[in-house]
């Protein structure tokens, strides 16, 4: 695969093992429920998005942390094969490898119960003493706020970021539900923030989703916000304006990873250097994508597949690769 040469992007989050429960409904009270089938994939947003990244032709690097057990060895084979750069995912003899159990209603949407394990002692200071690359953008999972010191390396790690002269964007995700009072002390140091209405409703009490995307937006000092509304699409904020971008229709089948492959989109409209309002069209169609097939990393082998499904994204693109 031909690599772009804007530079490297880095992603620091998750890694997980995903075991997948499709079932007609959820269990209550003390009923036990017969799942329809069942799949041992691998997730993490950090896995998830970074292999995405890489399909769609770009360089790089994941900072993380797994186990030193066979899912640890097996997910970071599989990172490999996707040609992801693993030379900062920590192994840790104290922790096993993250595991999520996701369960998949008919309509494609789903629950987790994980244990992050390895995950809780990712950190990126290795990569900031050693990395020379030239670094284009760098991307981190809220969920590494959860972390021992958690704050203290994303604040590390974007102020990093900005020293490279790169661009640097935050899913809320983590942030928003368990340690929504972070939020506060990122202002200035983000440039691109994510995350869906839920993440919203629980940092800002305003009714219209809108204002409330608004309100975040200013208070952090973004250059764009992009609000994931599921089947809904998407809104950007920007100083001047803020924008519904339309959804892709497509028939789910399992939503899981939709949201990181919406990130994914976006990242790579934001490195080609399109505008977040034309970036969130290929997020919403990576998510799109995202849904039509089983399990997190569900998403296209290159550009040309994604054009395939959604010609529409010619317009943006013009010649993208086959």
């Amino acid at each position: 695969m031909t690599k772009h040469k804007q530079g490297l992007i880095v992603v620091y989050g998750d890694i997980n093992i995903d075991i997948v429960f499709y079932v007609n409904k959820l269990p209550k009270g003390d009923i036990a429920v017969s799942a329809k089938s069942m799949r041992i994939a691998h997730g993490g947003v950090g896995g998830n998005i970074a292999v995405a990244l890489s399909r769609l032709g770009l360089n790089v690097e994941l900072v993380g942390a797994i186990g030193c057990d066979i899912l640890g060895s097996e997910a970071l084979s599989t990172l490999k094969s996707e040609n992801v750069g693993v030379r900062f995912v920590d192994r840790v003899s104290e922790e096993s490898t993250g595991v999520m159990v996701v369960i998949v209603l008919p309509d494609g949407s789903r629950t987790i119960i994980g244990y992050r394990g390895a995950n809780s002692l990712a950190n990126p200071d290795k990569l900031i003493g050693e990395l020379n690359n030239p670094v284009a953008h760098v991307h981190i999972s809220g969920y590494m706020a959860l972390n021992s010191n958690g704050l203290e390396n994303i604040i590390k790690l974007a102020r990093w970021g900005k020293r490279l002269n790169a661009t640097v964007s935050l899913d809320l995700e983590g942030i928003a539900l368990e340690k929504p009072h972070v939020i506060s002390k990122l202002k200035g140091l983000i440039d691109y923030v994510f995350l869906n209405r839920d993440e919203l409703n629980h940092i800002v009490s305003v009714g219209d989703v809108r204002e409330g995307a608004k309100t975040v937006y200013e208070a952090m000092e973004l250059k764009a916000l992009f609000l994931k509304m599921g089947a809904r699409g998407s809104i950007v904020v920007t100083d001047d304006r803020v924008l519904e971008v339309k959804p892709f229709k497509v028939k789910a089948i399992d939503t899981t990873g939709a949201g990181d492959a919406f990130n994914a989109g976006v990242i790579y409209g934001l490195i080609l250097n399109l505008k977040p309002w034309e970036a969130a069209i290929l997020g919403n169609a990576m998510g799109a994508y995202a849904c039509t097939g089983y399990g997190a990393r569900h998403t296209p082998k290159n550009v040309g597949e994604l054009v395939s499904l959604f010609p529409t994204l010619k317009k943006i693109l013009g010649r993208v690769e086959k």
